[in-house]
């Protein structure tokens, strides 16, 4: 794009852009400014922050930088270079347009600006203290523009009190970086935090280079290339890989970063039967559209867009994620169970970050302890038949209350009395019967609310640490590795041992509930998935008083259904006996660690009237 001349906007444009407040933390400074260095055709940004973004935001770039005569104008309010008319708004192709930006920044900052234009031989240097200009002078630099913002908030003392701790403010940063940086991969952007690199991504050819940048190879191995789309361009990850949220989701039009809950809900959809309710894919996603088509002037810090066509969008998306999941993964997606999740996000229009097979090879399918024999119980002249029937019989004295199925809600009660097991089914569930009742049994949620709790009891007592021999070292998506940093006082309590280096995790102590040979993907697995969770305000939380008790919650959990039976695993009556048999000491023990009921119950009479035998 050739350079145009700054000017301020005439009245009738300035009404016609929805104006806003567009600096409320530093990440909105660091947009902002990337934002700028990217329309001035820059093909190298680096910045650099400290505490944060609070004390100290840097932007330099190697872009057209600011004519001397223009430079006190970029920094009055409604003053821009990328809007001349009212009409220039329905064919916008920059990324700025809104003339405040960096008015807003100065008038609650201490500015800085050193720029040169084009092939100038001199440039100028600017500061600015809350909006007024103290200091202007003639300067020699290359090409280009640095912008350097001090002490943010500094003379609004109310704003700057709201602002989080240094490691929040800092993963908000990272996050809008790693936005851009996705949306272009063909210019190098840097951020760096005092000594330490945080995202290196340097020019690349493909989108797909750009993500083992970004993610790393543990992660970037998941995503697979979407199929030819004349609007759509990027990855989505492989049906392995199941995030708790939507973090791992990012999406631009015409290569602005955006949020877009039509993007997410379409994506989501294409899955079908793949992802269970709670569990969310990852994706890369490129929305190419004619600049008429979309109206990005609908949100103060241009977050947001409006299709022109939302409806046929919403479509082609999801039709193009389910070809190419069909495609190229090799499985089954029933289109019947698409439309019906696509009923249901419209209704609504609401990790195992890895399945690997590592997980599934490594652990067993019942507790050591487990396997065993009933037989030293029981005295061998015993005919066979009636050991078997005292083998499986399990003589629970208290009686759940008068209902026909177990609710969702974390209550406490007790299980049926007396329960005889009769077989597994659909090896999933084991079906039983008490006096009067037939019961249902979820294996998998029967085992890991026994697990949980038994978790949650070790890491509830001091922290035994496991230590390593040699360090585990993990790649993180940059999001959470700062996020693993803003918990690194609650890990440590619940017994990670780590330390952050050149950007990767290593781990030189684990949890004592972790098994002795965990390896690398299923500690990653774990890891990503608590810190998923973390980061994701539910209801669920607000049960805990602390961060540290939540992240308890969330590493038992997700250990015990790591290492407890799965559907395809078929212990035998006696293994799932004992079981029961330990169940029946939990707190809990009618729901799992995720809310879901372990037993359904059906009353001999409920049978007897679906069978015309009573009416």
């Amino acid at each position: 794009m050739a350079y145009r001349k700054i000017i301020r906007l005439d009245p009738n444009t300035i009404k016609r852009i929805a104006a806003g407040e567009v600096v409320t933390r530093p990440a909105n400074v660091v947009k902002e400014l990337v934002e700028n260095s990217l329309d001035a055709e820059a093909t190298k940004v680096s910045i650099s922050i400290k505490n944060g973004g609070k004390t100290l935001i840097e932007v330099v770039d190697n872009g057209t930088g600011i004519p001397p005569e223009e430079v006190e104008l970029a920094f009055e309010l409604h003053t821009t270079s990328k809007v001349y008319s009212p009409d220039d708004l329905n064919h916008l192709i920059t990324y700025g347009f809104r003339g405040e930006a960096l008015a807003s920044i100065a008038a609650v900052s201490i500015v800085e600006i050193w720029t040169t234009y084009k092939d100038n031989n001199t440039g100028v240097y600017l500061l600015l203290e809350g909006g007024t200009i103290k200091e202007k002078k003639e300067i020699h630099r290359k090409r280009g523009t640095t912008i350097r913002v001090r002490d943010l908030f500094f003379n609004t003392p109310a704003r700057r009190k709201f602002m989080k701790t240094d490691t929040t403010e800092r993963s908000h940063i990272v996050n809008v970086v790693t936005s851009i940086a996705l949306a272009r991969p063909e210019i190098q952007i840097t951020l760096t935090e005092g000594t330490r690199n945080i995202i290196n991504a340097p020019p690349r050819k493909t989108l797909h280079q750009r993500l083992y940048d970004i993610f790393g190879p543990n992660v970037a191995t998941h995503f697979i290339e979407l199929n030819p789309s004349p609007i759509f361009k990027g990855y989505i990850t492989d049906p392995e890989f199941k995030a708790k949220d939507k973090s791992m989701q990012y999406f631009m039009v015409n290569k602005r970063p955006i949020t877009s809950l039509l993007l997410s809900n379409a994506l989501k959809t294409g899955y079908g039967t793949f992802l269970m309710t709670r569990q969310y894919p990852g994706g890369v996603i490129h929305v190419e559209l004619p600049p008429e088509e979309i109206d990005v002037n609908i949100h103060p810090a241009k977050l947001e867009v409006r299709f022109k066509n939302e409806e046929k969008v919403f479509e082609e998306l999801k039709q193009i994620v389910w070809e190419t999941l069909k495609e190229k993964t090799g499985a089954r997606i029933i289109p019947e169970a698409i439309n019906e999740t696509n009923r249901v996000i419209k209704k609504q229009s609401s990790s195992s970050i890895f399945a690997t097979k590592s997980r599934i090879s490594s652990r067993s399918s019942f507790p050591a302890e487990e396997k065993i024999t009933f037989n030293k119980k029981y005295s061998p002249q015993q005919p066979t038949s009636e050991r078997k029937k005292q083998h499986l019989k399990l003589d629970f004295q208290s009686t759940l209350s008068e209902t026909q199925t177990v609710t969702t809600k974390p209550i406490h009660h007790s299980l049926p009395g007396n329960i005889r097991l009769l077989a597994q089914i659909f090896k999933k569930y084991f079906i039983a019967e008490t006096e009067g009742e037939m019961i249902l049994i979820d294996m998998h949620a029967a085992h890991e609310r026994l697990n949980y709790e038994k978790n949650l009891k070790i890491l509830n007592q001091k922290a035994t640490i496991q230590k390593l021999l040699q360090p585990i070292v993990l790649d993180l998506p940059p999001t959470h590795l700062a996020e693993i940093e803003n918990k690194k006082i609650e890990l440590q309590t619940i017994g990670f041992e780590f330390y952050v280096e050149n950007n990767k995790v290593h781990i030189t102590g684990l949890p004592g509930i972790f098994p002795a040979k965990i390896g690398p993907d299923e500690i990653l697995e774990i890891l990503l998935e608590v810190l998923s969770n973390s980061l994701e305000k539910t209801e669920d939380r607000e049960h805990f008083q602390t961060t540290e008790e939540y992240l308890k919650h969330l590493i038992a959990a997700k250990t015990a259904c790591f290492y407890s039976l799965r559907a395809g695993d078929q212990p035998t009556l006696q293994q799932f006996a004992r079981i029961l048999a330990e169940l029946r000491t939990c707190e809990k023990p009618l729901i799992c660690a995720h809310g879901r009921p372990v037993i359904i119950r059906f009353p001999e009479t409920w049978l007897d009237r679906k069978f015309h035998r009573i009416t």
